[in-house]
């Protein structure tokens, strides 16, 4: 049996993780369809759009990665639609920070009452695996398994960590262009000035706040 990973290109690195799992659990690189990594995508020179369609059409297990990103893109839409016209056998895995009880979750074609699992949850990722195992027919030794499962939450987790190091970097990029555009106001009279003064002092005393409590955010994920 194939697995079709249905994710938004923007949750590649989440995306990934799974497959690497996939294959360390037992499934075969060529049974894989993930089109975000090459060997797991579409063949060059193949039409998008028809060559989903065949392939959704072999009814894989279909692996719905969802996240707001994934609900935001027409193309995933489109596959979820395709695959439940089929009545793929299918899961859900919810991204760190997707919240189940979203509107657009309960509204779209996957039965919202179906198990699902977060990718950045163990026991629920030891029980998504053992579905996998189970749908393959296969047995995998306990360790290996074990060394799997381990392996992808250590991924995961320094997945999880970048994104939240790259979400701060952003937002104290997105603060400093703020002060700097501050700066070039000009001032029209001495009162203005002096009222001034008093802003910016205390912008930088928030701005100093701001600082120390990133920093001590970033020696708080460096333990």
């Amino acid at each position: 049996m194939k697995f079709f990973i249905s994710h938004s290109s923007k949750d590649f690195k989440y995306g990934d993780a799974i497959v690497q799992l996939l294959k360390d659990i037992g499934v075969p690189q060529q049974n894989i369809i993930f089109t975000s990594k090459s060997g797991h995508g579409i063949p060059k020179g193949e039409d998008i759009f028809k060559w989903l369609k065949n392939e959704i059409k072999e009814k894989p297990f279909v692996i719905y990665l969802l996240s707001e990103r994934y609900y935001s893109s027409i193309t995933c839409l489109n596959e979820m639609g395709a695959a439940w016209v089929i009545e793929n056998e299918h899961i859900s895995l919810f991204t760190p920070g997707f919240n189940p009880s979203n509107p657009e979750f309960w509204e779209g074609a996957v039965e919202p009452r179906e198990l699902g699992a977060f990718i950045d949850d163990r026991q629920n990722i030891i029980e998504f695996a053992d579905i996998i195992v189970s749908t393959l027919g296969n047995k995998v030794n306990p360790v290996i398994f074990d060394e799997a499962i381990t392996k992808y939450m250590e991924t995961i987790e320094n997945i999880k960590q970048e994104i939240d190091d790259s979400e701060i970097i952003d937002y104290v990029k997105l603060d400093n262009e703020s002060t700097t555009t501050n700066d070039f106001i000009p001032h029209s009279n001495e009162k203005d000035e002096t009222l001034d003064s008093n802003t910016n002092n205390d912008i930088q005393f928030k701005k100093f706040k701001e600082v120390i409590e990133i920093e001590n955010l970033l020696m708080r994920s460096s333990y």
